[in-house]
């Protein structure tokens, strides 16, 4: 009869039968099959959805897992890449990539494209090696194969070949200081300097003596006046009631010294028998000079 769709079924070990989706062709994908005895069954589905007679095979082993997901190939460098020293040595030597199957058995090749491959191996470690020396360029790819299951797995790695710069100049910044705009006493000690001068990206590390080749700047102003003082005369008197308020009394200003009115003291009395009266005889703030 005219097909359209095919049922398929397969047994594990005399298990239960597992049904599998109807699909428009007689090939069916099983994913993580486990090693084992298995049968498989076959029918076409017309049209009509009449099926016809099964097909069943004989009981096969399959002693591996058939197409599991993580099936693959891992690639492991001992290092990133080669590096160019700047003496033109390069490291290091040689880089080996090892190789480990993943779920997989059987035998890898290896290929190169942009260096010769130094030796491979396939037995107790599967793994190719690449020399620097066999590397002309900056880059290539490395790629182990290995045909298995009915396809074929690849895994690729690229190692690259890089080079150190060249060193960085030394640059070096001059500082001096100097007492006047025309750089006059030129030191580098910067105290009661008031003037620095710079000079940046110096390929010596020794100064200058030459005020031109500096950039000069103020870095300090004039002086300013000393702080004022204050000075006060005051009188004292003892007695028992207020006194009235004094009249009289100087103080002078140049040896801070008061006269007290009359009747009146210039130190404080220490005998404490009767109340101590006091009064400002005169202040004065003067500026220092």
């Amino acid at each position: 009869m005219h097909q359209d769709w095919y049922e398929g079924a397969f047994q594990h070990d005399n298990s239960n039968w597992f049904t599998l989706p109807r699909q428009p062709g007689p090939v069916f994908d099983v994913l993580d099959v486990l090693a084992g005895y298995y049968t498989v069954k076959l029918a076409a589905v017309n049209a009509l959805g009449i099926t016809s007679i099964e097909t069943v095979s004989t009981s096969m082993l399959v002693s591996k897992n058939a197409n599991p997901k993580n099936a693959g190939i891992l690639l492991t460098p001992s290092a990133q890449g080669f590096n160019v020293n700047v003496d033109g040595s390069i490291t290091p030597a040689s880089i080996t990539v090892d190789a480990d199957l993943l779920d997989l058995d059987g035998i890898v090749t290896w290929s190169a494209v942009g260096a010769t491959i130094a030796s491979s191996n396939n037995n107790a470690t599967i793994d190719a090696t690449i020399a620097a020396a066999n590397m002309p360029g900056t880059a290539m790819t490395l790629t182990a194969s290995l045909t298995a299951l009915g396809k074929t797995f690849t895994r690729s790695i690229d190692i690259v070949k890089s080079a150190d710069g060249a060193p960085g100049a030394a640059n070096y910044t001059w500082i001096k200081y100097g007492t006047s705009a025309t750089r006059a006493g030129m030191t580098d000690n910067p105290a009661r300097m008031t003037y620095i001068g710079l000079a940046f990206n110096k390929s010596s590390p020794t100064e200058s003596t030459v005020a031109s080749d500096y950039a000069w700047s103020l870095i300090g102003g004039t002086n300013g006046i000393d702080g004022a003082s204050l000075f006060t005369g005051v009188a004292y008197l003892q007695q028992a009631v207020q006194p009235s308020t004094p009249t009289g009394g100087t103080f002078n200003f140049t040896t801070a010294t008061p006269t007290p009115p009359t009747g009146w003291l210039s130190t404080q009395p220490t005998a404490a028998t009767v109340p101590t009266w006091s009064v400002r005889i005169a202040d004065k703030l003067l500026k220092g000079t």
